[in-house]
């Protein structure tokens, strides 16, 4: 009887590893993002203008793709940038600008190659976060009931 439960749980194990290996990556990600989020309080106003926000659709793959960026000055070199914000993988809320349009550019001051329009943390990288928080916990409360059920069938 005790080889047969041990089958089933391990036959049963593949679900919660791979959410807790998939969960764990995303805790990482959201979680290098909001300290890079917050890093960029820091950083220093540039002056720059909007040179590309369009929407092109591409009618092979039936999508809309938004194509955005920036230029910027630091120390009379000219850079080009196109995140808006840490946290926004996409260009949402690039409708906001509108080409030749003049933007305040925040800089990283360590790497002025690095740049975002918006300083601080996206609200949606919280909620990101969050819910690979909560899928995080969830497969191991279920790694740790297979292997307790044994003892506690109710678990």
């Amino acid at each position: 009887m005790s080889g047969n439960m041990e089958t089933t749980t391990s036959n049963h194990l593949w679900l919660p590893v791979i959410l807790i290996g998939v969960s764990g990556l995303g805790i990482y990600w959201y979680g290098t993002t909001l300290t890079k989020a917050r890093n960029t309080v820091h950083w220093s106003p540039a002056a720059g203008y909007v040179t590309r926000s369009e929407v092109v659709y591409d009618p092979t793959i039936s999508k809309a793709n938004r194509y955005f960026q920036y230029a910027y000055t630091v120390d009379g070199q000219e850079f080009v940038g196109k995140r808006v914000t840490w946290g926004n993988v996409s260009t949402s809320g690039t409708s906001l600008f509108q080409p030749g349009q003049q933007v305040t550019v925040y800089v990283n001051p360590e790497n002025s190659q690095e740049a975002v329009l918006q300083t601080g943390m996206d609200r949606w990288t919280w909620v990101q976060l969050g819910v690979s928080s909560a899928i995080h916990l969830l497969g191991w409360w279920t790694v740790l009931c297979l292997f307790s059920s044994q003892q506690a069938p109710d678990c």
